[in-house]
């Protein structure tokens, strides 16, 4: 026996956050790809496992979908490349949210899908994964077409499905109720005099709770109790220079520098040499796609150059990184706290 299925992929990339990837070509033709990326969610599905829900009352039918959640590595994106998981801008670890979409309601009972079966659908969906990779600006899900899965597969056992809750899309308004806000868009005159009057009523209590005057570069407030508070909101900026040793990790240094000023907003400006730029190369083709937008972190030839760039993201992105030779680079410090 064979079931007729749809591949389709939920995921992000360094730049973009989650969203429907591949999606089934009637579903992209209802307009509701981004249906999927709603309607699938879970943690990490252990070897073997998956997930089954009924998706009811959408624009594009009635349909079942079963899906699995891994961690998506360099090879989605590269044959020959090795498994290292792949991660966002924030070194957080990216999922590959990836299945099938059958039309109809289908129980687990009814649904037999090989652990190889999905596994080949996931090489299909490498391709618009690989697309996807080199987006900065959202763009509509790949249609995919129709497959023809075999439920009958001896060299592999089915995949063990637990049965999420039916997700039922919400109806549209009747016209009835259309109709009737469109005949009366104005507000009776009685409702609008009742909203003012409470109005009123509310400004004249609150006018008797407390006043607040703002006088120059801080705030007096006056309440019932009949205490005075000045509030004052100072902000200091420092600039300080970072040396980075050829013989030490980048983090290490910025890992100190964020530890010496935990609650501060830190940016970092500067360049300098990389041991290795393969991994960085993806920003010269982000600028080839656009040229018009002004980075905070560039690769010229060799050198990384920051621009405003947070540290923290500078820590998450820099992981085990080491420098060529000996640099210094600024640090703008920027403190937020109240006057003494």
């Amino acid at each position: 026996m064979s079931i007729n299925a749809w591949p389709f992929l939920v995921s992000r990339n360094r730049y973009l956050d989650y969203r429907t990837v591949v999606a089934p070509d009637f579903i992209c033709d209802a307009k509701i790809a981004n249906l999927l990326a709603r309607v699938t969610d879970g943690d990490l599905t252990e070897p073997g496992k998956g997930f089954i829900r009924q998706i009811a009352g959408t624009e594009a039918g009635d349909f079942t979908i079963v899906f699995r959640i891994i961690q998506a590595t360099e090879k989605d994106l590269n044959s020959k490349e090795g498994d290292d998981i792949l991660k966002d801008e924030f070194g957080r670890k990216i999922y590959l949210i990836e299945g099938v979409v059958i039309q109809g309601i289908k129980s687990k009972n009814q649904v037999s899908i090989s652990n190889q079966k999905l596994e080949d659908v996931h090489q299909r969906l490498t391709e618009g994964y690989t697309e996807f990779w080199e987006h900065i600006d959202p763009h509509p899900a790949i249609a995919s077409s129709i497959l023809s899965l075999s439920t009958m597969d001896d060299s592999s056992s089915p995949l063990l499905l637990e049965e999420l809750k039916p997700f039922q899309v919400d109806s549209k308004p009747q016209n009835s109720e259309i109709e009737q806000k469109e005949d009366n868009p104005i507000i009776p005159r009685q409702s609008l005099i009742n909203f003012r009057v409470i109005i009123l009523i509310a400004l004249g209590i609150l006018g008797m709770s407390f006043l607040t005057m703002v006088i120059g570069g801080f705030i007096w407030v006056i309440n019932n109790s009949g205490i005075n508070q000045k509030v004052y909101h100072c902000t200091t900026t420092e600039e300080r220079q970072i040396k980075f040793d050829s013989k030490k990790n980048i983090t290490d240094v910025l890992n100190k520098l964020q530890k010496y000023y935990p609650n501060a907003t830190i940016l970092l400006e500067g360049s300098f040499k990389v041991k290795s730029s393969k991994q960085w190369q993806v920003f010269t083709k982000r600028e080839k796609l656009d040229k018009s937008v002004n980075y905070t972190i560039n690769l010229k030839g060799n050198r990384l150059h920051l621009q405003d760039y947070p540290l923290d993201l500078a820590i998450a992105q820099l992981a085990k990184q080491q420098v060529v030779e000996d640099t210094i680079i600024k640090a703008k410090i920027i403190n937020r706290k109240e006057c003494k």
